[in-house]
């Protein structure tokens, strides 16, 4: 055969069969990957399910490239997650198809393969300890949510692989291969409650609660009979309190307890999923989402969730995600972060003019996912985008609340604002714990830009609010009014809130802040009068002569916390320090150290004020090159970064061996 006719007639060979069932929008094609060593197990076929068969896979039918009749068994389908098909018989490097779809009964030849190793689990909400087969038998049949099912290589996990451990069932359907034995000694090793039946019968289990400890002599075994050269075996499980679940099912061998290995089981062979296509020649609705990366932070569960389609979308075709929390996305590929490890269908719509089709797709979490961590730069930055990504409007208020908590907690403040204004405007309710940080949050994001806006937004709300959490509001309000506005009302309203409860921790910071606004007007004897004012009394007898220590004390403290990256903790920190001692503002680098708080909380502006107050006050203190660093970095985040690169540059120049000097350099040239 001449060259051109060999390519001729691999183009043939290669050409996509004729489709053979107008009605079925969707075929799978797939080949042979690897064959079964016993044909009663038949072929596996694993296929997405994007919403598109029917529920008891009846629409489902297939063919061979000429378009004969297959024998194929439908023996799992779960909704928006997967398919499994068994087919009886396919041959090497030949395409075979699999129609679906179109809501219609389709009758190929059927036939009854030994399942073997399959394993299927099953969530329940709370059942009480599984003291019986009969017991077992009943909770799994009535457990109406259906976490997937799969091939599996033995009885021997640690987890559930398809969704959630705290409290879930197990079973496993397979063959073991018993050629020339009559009897075998099998064994159970669960947690929390496990049963054996072979081939239908229950023969023994280890039911209750309990851990899988055990050794050869307190372990649950049987002697059973085989049943020729393959013998069923129903492995059921269930975990149920807080044991760390396990299922393993072993054999004696000799004088040893051993695993069953996965080359005694019988197994399906194996097919690879060419492709999937549509009648039409359309681009095909099937999502695939993978459950990235997940934190646990503060008893919150946050997972990033990664979203694309199979296929290109074709030209003028657009795409549209939805999520059960309201988010929609309208890109080929996206991230989001979700809240919560509860199960969730995404659907998705592709659309060119009156042509639409629809797709969806189950995630499940499960304890198989990376974790990422708060005090990595990569992950936060990828939750926060993802986070800022998302159409605040959209969100449920379960969500945001979720994205609100999470971000307060890793301390990034002003992400969060943005965020906490959306929540709000969802869930007034002031009786929320989270209802006063995130208040807080967002009057904080707000000020960074329109100061006077922020007091007015609070003074606006509402009295149950106003009343529940005077103090806390009413400090905030001085702190607009002292570090942004430079507003000289601040003082009377300092005044007027100390003498409300003038024992109190409020009527103590009202005071100091009334210290603070005059401090920042340089009027420094009145600065100390309402410092002196507010400072507690020494009370260690010592005059006051213990103070310089403790200034230091609380110094290292802080320094100490901020290296840790514990920002909240030290901001905890500075605002005892202020209680116990604020004349110490005017002698002791407290002022930079709230500054550096303050920038790591994204409150620049406040920071700036603080930074450079202290060099107007110790114009000659070996901190000043700390301060001209630190105010550089609020001067670049407030957009002067021309300035701010001035200020590296002198400090990498002037001072080369300081510890500042080479992040100054490094700074200077961003």
């Amino acid at each position: 055969m001449t060259g051109f006719a060999l390519l001729l007639a691999a183009a043939v060979l290669a050409a996509p069969a004729r489709w053979i069932f107008p009605d079925a929008p969707f075929r799978a094609v797939v080949k042979l990957d690897k064959p079964s060593a016993e044909p009663s197990a038949g072929i596996a076929i694993n296929l997405p399910e994007f919403g598109n068969t029917t529920d008891k896979l009846l629409d489902v039918v297939m063919t061979d490239a000429a378009g004969e009749f297959l024998p194929v068994a439908q023996v799992w389908r779960g909704s928006g997650r997967e398919v499994l098909l068994v087919a009886k018989e396919l041959r090497a490097d030949q395409e075979y198809y699999v129609y679906f779809g179109g809501a219609r009964f389709r009758q190929g030849p059927m036939w009854q393969p030994q399942i073997s190793l399959l394993m299927e689990t099953r969530q329940v909400a709370a059942p009480r300890a599984i003291e019986s087969w009969e017991k077992m038998d009943a909770v799994w049949r009535g457990a109406p949510e259906v976490d997937g099912a799969g091939w599996v290589a033995n009885i021997y996990q640690g987890t559930n692989p398809f969704g959630n451990s705290r409290r879930f069932l197990s079973h496993y359907t397979g063959y073991l291969r018993t050629e020339n034995m009559t009897k075998l000694t099998l064994y159970t090793l669960s947690s929390d409650a496990s049963f054996v039946l072979v081939n239908g019968k229950y023969e023994f289990g280890w039911p209750g609660e309990h851990p899988s400890v055990a050794n050869a002599k307190t372990v649950n075994s049987q002697a059973v009979s085989c049943a020729g050269p393959l013998t069923r075996i129903d492995y059921y499980q269930a975990k149920t309190a807080g044991n760390h679940p396990t299922m393993v099912l072993g054999w004696q061998k000799g004088d040893k307890l051993q695993t069953i290995p996965e080359t005694a089981w019988v197994h399906p062979g194996t097919t690879k999923l060419v492709r999937i296509e549509q009648a039409q020649g359309w681009p095909v609705p099937a999502p695939l989402l993978k459950v990235r990366s997940y934190m646990g932070f503060a008893d919150l569960w946050l997972y990033e969730v990664t979203g694309t389609l199979a296929d290109e979308l074709p030209a003028g075709w657009a795409v549209q995600w939805k999520f059960p929390d309201g988010s929609t996305k309208t890109q080929r590929e996206f991230t989001r972060i979700v809240v919560g490890d509860d199960s969730l269908t995404v659907t998705v719509k592709l659309q060119k003019g009156v042509d639409e089709l629809t797709g969806l797709r189950q995630v499940n979490f499960t304890e198989q996912i990376p974790a990422a961590s708060v005090q990595n730069a990569g992950d936060m930055s990828r939750y926060l985008g993802a986070m800022a990504a998302e159409n605040l409007s959209e969100l449920a208020a379960a969500t945001l609340r979720g994205y609100v908590a999470f971000l307060l907690a890793a301390e990034k403040d002003q992400a969060a604002g943005p965020l906490a204004e959306a929540w709000l405007k969802k869930n007034p309710d002031v009786n929320d714990a989270l209802w006063l940080p995130a208040q807080v949050c967002r009057l904080r994001w707000l000020a960074q830009s329109d100061a006077r806006a922020a007091v007015e937004e609070l003074r606006r709300i509402p009295p149950a609010g106003r009343s529940k959490y005077t103090a806390p509001l009413d400090i905030l309000e001085l702190d607009f009014l002292v570090f942004y506005l430079n507003d000289a009302m601040a003082v009377p309203r300092a005044l007027e809130i100390s003498t409300r409860d003038p024992k109190s921790e409020t009527a103590r910071l009202a005071l100091v802040r009334a210290g603070d606004y005059c401090r920042l007007q340089e009027k420094y004897p009145e600065a100390i009068k309402y410092y002196q004012q507010a400072q507690r009394a020494v009370v260690e007898g010592s005059a006051g002569r213990k103070l310089p220590a403790q200034d230091r004390a609380f110094s290292i403290t802080i320094r100490d916390l901020l290296e840790r990256g514990d920002v909240n903790i030290a901001e905890d920190k500075l605002q005892e320090w202020e209680a116990v001692h604020p004349v110490g503002k005017l002698a002791s680098d407290f002022l930079i150290l709230r500054g550096r708080v303050l920038m790591e909380l994204g409150r620049w502006r406040e920071a700036l004020v603080e930074i450079e107050s202290f060099e107007k006050l110790q114009a000659e203190s070996p901190f000043q090159i700390d301060a001209d660093f630190y105010r550089a970095r609020a001067l670049f985040e407030l957009g002067k970064k021309d300035e701010a690169r001035k200020i590296w540059s002198e400090i990498a120049m002037k001072y080369p061996q300081h510890a500042l000097a080479e992040r100054s350099r490094q700074w200077a040239g961003k």
